[in-house]
């Protein structure tokens, strides 16, 4: 039998799995062996402090049992961050493993932006199941973005922004921004609003 990889291709050099992956060689074999000899706590371990985009390498140089194996004994430690980072054939089999349900809990976790492009990568049947699973204000946006095409600005936006009233100071604004739990991950301008949630204005974060 044929064994199936999550990866399209790896250059066999170890030294090339380093530089391509940013991952060392040691700690894949150490994270597949974990998984080979089912210690599921080592495995949570060695992952758990794991960028989104290094864990995204990580599945996809393991096999494909493997990636499944390594998500179910994740379970709620699994970041969703991670779904939009992958190639497509992993992705799929990610979302497999993880199952409907938490499937559409981890969608409502992503910005508005990466919910959507991994929405409209569902076939029709899919994504009609799993819009309907959603609450409504992430089904609101997500079906208004899915209603641009593919590519277009409409489609692309993320929805989230940051807004303060305008009679906070600076200090008070930045104290939330540090603070503040539900911030969009990537934003680039906080908006000022009136009482009425009217736009007075805007500053760059920087």
């Amino acid at each position: 039998m044929v064994q199936t990889v999550c990866h399209t291709s790896i250059n066999e050099d170890p030294e090339s799995l380093d530089e391509t992956f940013g991952l060392h060689t040691a700690f894949v074999d150490e994270v597949e062996d974990a998984l080979f000899n089912e210690k599921n706590k080592r495995v949570r371990k060695l992952v758990a402090d794991l960028h989104p985009a290094d864990f995204s390498d990580l599945l996809e140089h393991l096999e494909t049992k493997q990636c499944g194996q390594l998500v179910e004994t994740l379970k709620d430690q699994f970041n969703p961050d991670v779904l939009p980072k992958l190639d497509e054939a992993v992705r799929e089999t990610i979302m497999r493993a993880m199952g409907f349900d938490d499937f559409v809990s981890a969608l409502t976790k992503l910005d508005s932006d990466e919910a959507v492009y991994i929405a409209g990568l569902l076939d029709p049947d899919e994504r009609k199941a799993v819009i309907e699973k959603l609450p409504a204000a992430d089904l609101m946006q997500i079906e208004a973005s899915l209603e641009y095409g593919e590519e277009t600005a409409g489609r692309l936006l993320q929805r989230e922004l940051v807004a303060v009233p305008d009679y906070w100071t600076v200090v008070k604004t930045i104290d939330y921004l540090r603070s503040a739990r539900s911030l969009p991950d990537d934003f680039y301008v906080v908006f000022v609003v009136d009482p009425r949630h009217r736009t007075v204005g805007l500053v760059d974060l920087n």
